[in-house]
């Protein structure tokens, strides 16, 4: 948490850590790497709701990593996140549903989910708006 927090102290104040030699702002690339790196492997993270959810979410993360090798072409694992393909636009709707569904049971990965993933893939507008929809819809449901 306390990494989470400066990361976000960097990222909304440049030079936050220039003493510390960083002074750029870290991408949400570094973000998830961290997440899927650390909170992974800790059992420390099993303890906490937001850390339960991005668990079950990585099971799904890793099913659409191994759908992009096969579809892309090119062996990409990352393919469905930037492709314009309608497989990859459906595949990036479907991983907003298993976030959601995942929400539900864990509220609190809903702040991770916000903060880091969505903004993985935030040139797909659609998606976006995708997102958007579900959020408003589950809160207008009584779901949070």
């Amino acid at each position: 948490m306390d990494k989470s927090f400066r990361l976000a102290l960097i990222e909304t104040h440049p030079g936050f850590q220039a003493s510390f030699g960083q002074t750029e702002p870290a991408t949400v690339q570094d973000r998830f790497k961290e997440l899927r790196d650390k909170w992974t492997t800790s059992d420390f993270v099993e303890n906490y709701d937001a850390g339960q959810g991005f668990i079950k979410y990585m099971e799904f993360w890793k099913e659409a990593e191994q759908i992009s090798r096969d579809t892309s072409g090119s062996g990409s694992s990352t393919w469905w996140l930037t492709s314009n393909d309608s497989d990859a636009h459906m595949l990036r709707r479907s991983m907003a549903d298993a976030a959601y569904s995942i929400i539900v049971d864990h509220p609190d990965f809903l702040h991770v989910y916000q903060n880091v993933i969505i903004r993985l893939w935030s040139s797909d507008r659609d998606v976006l708006e995708y997102n958007s929809y579900l959020y408003n819809e589950r809160r207008m449901f009584g779901d949070k």
